[in-house]
């Protein structure tokens, strides 16, 4: 998935910018001379907000925790014109507060040791912005800043808890191991955006940079919910759950661009 959505996030930028440096290059466009652009990687923490962070156990609650994002992004304009897009492409891992999701079976059944575990939340987040750039400090420093459209491809965490329950039978006592397994579906949805990007030039084509993103998108997951355990052939079906999640991220990072 990752090589897929950075196929697709370069096509993009290919289909985008080429064009627009050939007509530049040419003067198809009343837009300058000189094509303008900048590629760019970054790396920092991004922050689940609202809902998406909640442990109020509701369908909306999120359970997110802060984790580490990669972004890759390019932005493009021509010389004499202030309004370009900018496209980028990140991958959050932000982890699931398992321990909070399961307060309520230690309180419920406080004889049963339970042992909780999870895989993070993971969002593949492919972004279009339109945005403003100026220069500032004479040319050294630049600020970006805009708001636009994309999606969020995403995978629910897989929460998984393992108990023993003493069972007597004929005199006997068995602990008998369970698994209650919370499976979810993946899904694709429509997001919005607003970002912000200062720039201070190192050298005439090396940039450092500072970004400020937002991110936004509304979903319903539907998650099975099953029991297994070694004195069963099959997994138990427990039943289906809708949970409605809105996906609130704000994501501080860091990171070079190279301008073209």
């Amino acid at each position: 998935m990752i090589r897929l959505s950075a196929v697709i996030f370069l096509v993009s930028i290919l289909a985008f910018c080429l064009p627009l440096r050939m007509s530049a290059q040419d003067e198809v466009r009343n837009w300058g001379n000189d094509f303008d652009g900048l590629i760019g990687i970054s790396i920092g923490q991004a922050v689940p907000l609202g809902s998406f962070a909640s442990t109020d156990d509701t369908i909306q609650s999120g359970y997110a925790r802060t984790g580490r994002m990669w972004n890759a992004h390019i932005e493009c304009r021509p010389a004499d014109f202030p309004i370009g897009l900018m496209l980028r492409y990140s991958l959050l891992r932000l982890p699931f507060d398992t321990e909070a999701l399961f307060q309520f079976w230690a309180i419920a059944f406080p004889a049963v040791t339970f042992a909780p575990r999870s895989n993070p939340w993971e969002i593949h987040s492919t972004q279009a912005s339109l945005i403003y750039r100026t220069e500032l400090m004479d040319g050294k420093a630049d600020l970006s800043f805009g708001a636009g459209l994309g999606f969020h491809r995403f995978t629910r965490p897989k929460p998984v808890i393992d108990y023993r329950v003493e069972q007597v039978y004929r005199g006997n006592t068995y602990s008998i191991p369970w698994t209650w397994v919370h499976e979810p579906f993946t899904d694709a949805v429509l997001s919005y955006n607003a970002v912000v990007r200062f720039g201070y030039a190192i050298t005439p084509k090396l940039t450092a940079q500072l970004m400020l993103d937002y991110q936004h998108s509304n979903v319903v997951i539907k998650v099975r919910s099953t029991y297994e355990t070694i004195y069963l052939p099959d997994r138990y079906f427990y039943g289906y759950w809708d949970l409605e999640h809105t996906i609130q991220v704000i994501q501080g990072q860091v990171g070079l661009s190279y301008r073209f």
